[in-house]
């Protein structure tokens, strides 16, 4: 699932530069340093979060517990070492950008994510940043903008019901998530809202884009996204329905891959 996140990432670097029209030595030497960044990212999360996924993820707990924490550490900085190292070949502008993203990921679990809504936000303006990084190896952000904002759009609801999903050991371990604060129901009534924002940026980018983006926009992404939230609502669970539809916002990742792919075809 890592490498998974890590390619998904890194893609999004080589999209944004070519949305901006010029995929170069650059935007691939960041995708590569992104795809690593990801990866020990989510490794350095996992060593924060060894006692809270012991409640929220058992299996995975397992997993990691006879690996070792401590090895755990090693690896994401190790990996942090060798994407910092590879920024280097683009120009130190690109070696500072990274240097930041793996301060920033670090300290995001325990600085970022215990606090109510900060680290949904950040998680969700990394994702998008991708994009923006890809077209500044290009020189123009411009086209990068409805990419970022649809990333963030999309993954700040699913961090909220991710948030849901696992507010039993986030409450045990004290931490001050949107759910445990303001209850599981309006939690996910503002990932609602959210989701909401994002299907009315996705109609207002009909204006923008060519007749493949339209079709592909409406019916592999709208169409779908309208029917998965409907359906959440039927589901009188909050845990289910916020697992259902957090897991159906990450199948969506890649149809709205696809579809602003789409759009940068002339």
């Amino acid at each position: 699932m890592r490498i998974l996140n890590g390619f998904i990432a890194s893609l999004c670097v080589i999209i944004g530069a070519f949305l901006s029209g010029d995929v170069n030595k650059n935007s691939i030497l960041l995708a590569s340093v992104v795809f690593i960044c990801v990866i020990a990212g989510n490794i350095v999360n996992d060593y924060f979060d060894f006692g809270i996924d012991s409640v929220n993820k058992p299996s995975k707990f397992k997993r990691w517990e006879k690996f070792g924490r401590r090895n755990l550490l090693s690896l994401s900085l190790f990996l942090f070492l060798i994407a910092n190292v590879i920024s280097l070949f683009s120009g130190i502008f690109y070696f500072f950008i990274t240097l930041t993203a793996t301060v920033l990921l670090i300290v995001y679990t325990p600085f970022f994510k215990p606090f109510l809504f900060l680290g949904n936000i950040f998680v969700s303006g990394i994702s998008g940043f991708t994009f923006i990084l890809g077209s500044i190896t290009s020189g123009n952000i411009k086209p990068s903008i409805f990419p970022f904002l649809f990333a963030f759009f999309l993954h700040l609801p699913r961090e909220i019901l991710k948030d849901i999903e696992d507010i039993e050991g986030d409450r045990k371990f004290s931490l001050k998530t949107l759910p445990i604060v303001i209850g599981e129901s309006k939690s996910f009534i503002i990932s609602f809202i959210l989701i909401l924002l994002l299907f009315f940026i996705t109609i207002l980018s009909l204006f923008f884009y060519n007749i493949y983006f339209k079709l592909l926009m409406i019916f592999i992404f709208d169409i779908p996204l309208i029917y998965f939230v409907a359906k959440s609502f039927t589901m009188e669970e909050m845990n289910k329905r916020a697992s259902y539809l957090e897991k159906r916002l990450k199948f969506l990742m890649v149809s709205g891959l696809i579809v602003i792919i789409t759009g940068g075809m002339r």
